[in-house]
């Protein structure tokens, strides 16, 4: 398997967890609502649902980058010196 079979493979491994951890968090949250009750909502349009991108404002946006920085650095011991470029600190 070549690097780039790799990563796309982890790639979308990390996907498929986020979107079963975000479909599980809807769920709870129709279930919490009673969503088919007040608005006719079924499992698949939850699922459907799972790639539309909200909008969020200019700030939210920046709040996201810098809490995924944050969490990169928590999580990982990973420094992102500029996100655009992405370029990483170097370990030492």
């Amino acid at each position: 398997m070549s690097i780039d079979e790799l990563f796309l493979a982890n790639e979308k491994s990390i996907k498929k967890l986020n979107a079963t951890e975000l479909l599980t968090e809807l769920l709870y949250l129709n279930y919490e609502f009673s969503n088919k009750e007040y608005h006719n909502i079924s499992g698949s349009t939850i699922y459907n649902s799972l790639y539309e991108q909200p909008k969020f404002s200019k700030k939210e946006k920046e709040e996201i980058i810098e809490n995924a920085i944050s969490l990169l650095k928590i999580k990982h011991n990973i420094k992102l010196v500029n996100f655009e470029e992405l370029i990483f600190e170097k370990k030492k």
